[in-house]
């Protein structure tokens, strides 16, 4: 019962280290990315993608970090766990395909661990890794949990 309990607080605080970094990364990088700062809007066209994409992924991004932190049904949670998983792995990809040296991938790297750490430490204290069919509705209610 012991080991069980210690190895329950030891999920809690990797999923906490984890989740911390991922809210603060997508936090700022959406704040700068959304308000189409000079730096946020140069990387954007080294990529190639246009003025409107960084308003639109800030705008998740931030969103997303709500959806991470605040008590809200799980299923925003997933989706938030999902968009943040394609945003770093197409930041990756976009970064290769330019032809940037791969150092520059060390940053996206870890943010997608983080954010796999973060989900897997989520979905095994929270059970979340249970297909949404088969809850019953009112666990996906604010403030419940399952």
């Amino acid at each position: 019962m012991m080991a069980r309990a210690n190895r329950s607080k030891a999920l809690r605080i990797l999923y906490w280290i984890a989740t911390v970094q991922v809210a603060l990364v997508m936090f700022s990088g959406g704040l700068l990315d959304a308000t189409r700062t000079d730096s946020a809007l140069m990387v954007f066209h080294h990529l190639g993608y246009p003025d409107y994409f960084g308003t639109l992924l800030g705008v998740a991004q931030v969103l997303g970090v709500v959806a991470l932190v605040a008590p809200l049904p799980r299923a925003l949670r997933m989706f938030a766990y999902a968009g943040f998983t394609i945003d770093v792995t197409a930041a990756i990809i976009s970064i290769l395909a330019v032809g940037d040296p791969w150092h520059q991938v060390v940053i996206p790297v870890y943010a997608l661990a983080m954010v796999l750490v973060s989900y897997f430490t989520w979905s095994g204290r929270e059970g979340a890794a249970t297909p949404v069919a088969t809850r019953s509705p009112s666990s996906d209610r604010i403030g419940l949990s399952a």
